[in-house]
């Protein structure tokens, strides 16, 4: 068996996963609400590797996600898994000193015409070398995840904070069309156990004089998150339930394993509250979905209140019985 000891925010939702090269998941240990102490341990038995190269790439990865009005924080932890020549080695001969923490946070965004500013604060890293800045990386996208533009500020003295603005433009300096957008801040720091990374995401509104009204309504204390969860499930019928902390128009969508939307479930507004909403297990063309693991992927856009994301996963799809898997 591995044991993992760590240390997560006591904030939001956890996941800890062993995953290939690429990132993708190759077996799923644990998820769920954060410890309340920021600590936990958790403890597998590996699955078998198809082979000597795979097994040498596999790693640990420990995600933690925590919604907000202003924006999604998630922060993620990887370190390789230890080797069978490792086993029953104190963790200091596997991988001496634990990951640097990447921690980034957004101390006030403002809006100046058709300027956004942003002012963004990391912390410093201490490490064998001394103290070092990590670096940072600050794009725009579409709601699709599609690159808008890449920002570039200055690095910061020592203490100081990044400040940059947006004036609503691509690469290209063309003007975007009018829409919403997704701002990131990011940042990684590695070292010899694994790396770490942060980001922030914020939803951007342009013509960005619409968010005045926004922002003035809303602090990046709130912590108020959209709750969602799987109710039951059974053979070709699975209930999800969710939370929804304000009135707004609510989508919600089922994402397989390669990142592919494979059915839309609702897009509609919502009141504020509790609500259930069924999946029968079939794609937008009424097929049933194979047995797999799947994403219910829930985004609410409170307009002026705010903006949330919440995430359910299902790591297996049962088939209803007599259908033979097809």
């Amino acid at each position: 068996n591995v044991t993992l000891d760590y240390r997560t925010s006591p904030l939001g939702q956890q996941e800890v996963e062993v995953a290939d090269a690429k990132g993708r998941t190759a077996q799923r240990i644990t998820s769920g609400p954060a410890p309340a102490n920021g600590r936990a341990l958790a403890s597998w038995k590996p699955l078998a590797a198809k082979g000597a190269e795979e097994a040498a790439e596999q790693m640990i990865l420990v995600r933690n996600t925590l919604a907000t009005p202003l924006g999604m924080q998630v922060s993620e932890a990887s370190a390789p898994l230890p080797p069978e020549a490792g086993q029953n080695e104190p963790a200091g001969a596997i991988a001496p000193g634990p990951p640097a923490i990447a921690d980034v946070s957004v101390e006030e965004i403002s809006v100046l015409g058709d300027l956004l500013q942003v002012r963004a604060h990391v912390a410093p890293v201490v490490g064998a070398d001394g103290v070092t800045m990590p670096a940072v990386s600050i794009t725009v996208t579409d709601e699709a995840g599609r690159l808008i533009k890449t920002l570039d500020p200055t690095p910061p003295a020592p203490g100081k904070d990044y400040v940059f603005a947006w004036d609503a433009t691509d690469e290209n300096d063309q003007r975007v069309p009018d829409g919403r957008y997704v701002l990131r801040v990011g940042t990684q720091t590695d070292s010899r156990q694994g790396s770490a990374r942060s980001e922030l995401r914020y939803w951007v509104d342009v013509p960005i004089a619409k968010m005045q009204r926004r922002l003035a309504v809303l602090g990046p204390t709130a912590v108020e998150t959209l709750q969602a969860g799987l109710a039951s499930q059974t053979p070709g019928s699975v209930l999800l339930a969710y939370f929804a902390p304000q009135a707004g128009r609510l989508k919600a969508f089922v994402v397989d394993g390669l990142g592919c939307v494979v059915r839309h479930l609702v897009d509609q507004d919502v009141p504020k509250g509790p609500d259930k909403l069924p999946w029968d297990g079939k794609d937008d063309a009424g097929e049933l979905l194979p047995d797999a693991p799947y994403t219910v992927n829930f985004e609410l856009d409170g307009g002026d209140q705010g903006a949330w994301w919440g995430v359910v996963t299902l790591d297996e799809l049962p088939q209803p019985a007599g259908d033979g898997g097809q």
